[in-house]
């Protein structure tokens, strides 16, 4: 008969683990945690906004330039009993080798749908630090020191180097901040939030907590999507590539731009666009391009209507597949201070997936005849600034896929935004020869490029008109 089987024996093997799993580090029994909390209120401040409140964002995010801070509140309902331990959970988003540095505030009468740069409350002296931090790996903290000597635990979190870090917040139920919170063996003295525990994976070494969270919600379904520029110059030329937008189960469909030649009238929108790419518009997410702009304008708002944005804007973002998608306008003004980047810098602040992809027509890098375009850089920096993954573009007729760029042009594979230009719809090609930063370059295939999206990456691939055999494919992260 094995041990396993004799109740005396399986009694006592139940008793050596449950005491080995009591035992702290300095063997005294401590009892299973009194509580798992949620957080009360959860927000960061930025100087770059000082009077902006980022209290329902579902990222926490510290930067060193401009200050930004995190702030965190949870209440243990009583005093804390003595001997007690707390060990703060938290899920960052992006990678730190320094961490953070936590400081008990003070003043723990913030609410986290008014806390701004200008109100927050200042921090003691007393500092916790995090130790280095891994994308996407649960991050246990002891902050039994910072908890007050009323059951508070309320503090401000700053970055201790350079790297921008972004932390999951209350929000974002599924991986939330949590706190952990023990007593020794025969004290009750806390009270467990009602609030909902969120769901947390374990931290790679650490001890299963004895109490298991909710399962986690199911992950957001992934979306597909394809997307091309210049596109019809004739009652044909579009169609070229609207067949393989006929073959595929698409949730979206993105146009690049120059979409209907020589002039973006409504004549030619009905006479170019509309047999081809338009018997696809219930799934258009359409961007303008020069040619819309030789009208001004006026024939791509009035075909597209609503779809468009806001008349005489066309900039415009929604959210799919986990991704937050923005469509940009590269005909109206986009320098710093335009109104089309204060928008999307707001956009940006106010919608905090991990992912995103930005489109327009003309090309921030292009080694094509048609070179750089400095008039981008508002966008283009704007996006880089705030961790965007994805550009696509148009206006030069061919294909290029760029390594990761920064703002400068210069390549960084750890934050830097990868450029794809698809000019390909079927108006006519441009010769291009390839040459950094690009990685790929084609210059004699019409077709769409297909991204599948998923919460945290995203695959590539470009497809070819019938009869071609140019591709390009790939996969990735975000940020």
């Amino acid at each position: 008969m094995s041990f396993s089987s004799t109740p005396a024996r399986r009694a006592v093997a139940l008793c050596f683990a449950i005491g080995a799993f009591m035992a702290d580090i300095d063997g005294r029994a401590l009892a299973a945690p009194s509580a798992t909390l949620s957080p009360t209120d959860d927000s960061y401040v930025t100087s770059k906004y000082s009077a902006r409140n980022f209290g329902t964002s579902t990222r926490l995010v510290v930067t060193r330039r401009p200050a930004s801070r995190a702030y965190l509140r949870f209440t243990l309902g009583s005093a804390p009993a003595q001997g007690f331990s707390a060990t703060l959970r938290i899920y960052p988003l992006t990678s730190s080798k320094k961490g953070l540095r936590l400081r008990r505030v003070t003043d723990s009468g913030w609410a986290e749908r008014s806390l701004t740069y200008g109100s927050a409350p200042a921090a003691d002296r007393a500092v916790v630090r995090s130790g280095r931090l891994r994308a996407h790996r649960w991050k246990s903290i002891n902050v039994t020191r910072l908890v007050n000597e009323r059951g508070v635990l309320s503090v401000a979190m700053a970055t201790s180097g350079r790297q921008r870090i972004v932390l999951a917040s209350r929000e974002n139920r599924k991986r939330a901040p949590r706190l952990i919170v023990r007593n020794p063996a025969g004290t009750t003295s806390v009270t467990p939030s009602t609030s909902p525990s969120p769901a947390a994976g374990p931290e790679p070494g650490a001890a299963p907590d004895p109490v298991p969270p909710p399962p986690p919600s199911p992950p957001a379904s992934e979306a597909v999507i394809a997307a091309a520029g210049d596109i019809a110059n004739s009652p044909t030329s579009g169609d070229v590539s609207a067949k393989l937008l006929d073959t595929l189960n698409l949730d979206a469909v993105l146009t690049l731009g120059d979409n209907a030649y020589q002039s973006g009238t409504m004549s030619e929108f009905k006479s170019y666009y509309d047999p081809t790419w338009g018997r696809h518009n219930a799934k258009v997410k359409p961007a303008p391009g020069n040619h819309e702009y030789n009208s001004g304008g006026t024939g791509y708002f009035d075909y597209f209507g609503a779809l468009a944005g806001p008349r005489g804007n066309g900039y415009y973002s929604f959210d799919i597949g986990g991704w937050h998608l923005i469509a940009l306008n590269s005909n109206v003004a986009r320098d710093a201070g335009s109104a089309q980047v204060a928008w999307l810098r707001n956009d940006l602040a106010s919608h905090s997936t991990q992912c995103t992809l930005a489109y327009w027509h003309h090309p921030r890098w292009n080694i094509g005849t048609k070179g750089d375009d400095a008039s981008q850089a508002g966008l283009w920096d704007t996006l880089y600034d705030a961790g965007a993954d994805v550009v696509l573009v148009g206006h030069d007729h061919n294909y290029q896929r760029y390594y990761r760029q920064n703002k400068t042009g210069a390549r960084d594979d750890a934050r830097g935004i990868r450029q794809f230009t698809v000019g390909t719809g079927g108006a006519s090609h441009y010769g291009v020869s390839l040459k950094p930063p690009a990685e790929v370059v084609n210059a004699d295939t019409f077709g769409v490029l297909k991204l599948t999206l998923r919460p945290g990456s995203y695959n590539w691939q470009f497809l070819p008109e019938a009869g071609k055999t140019f591709t390009d494919s790939g996969s990735e992260s975000c940020h």
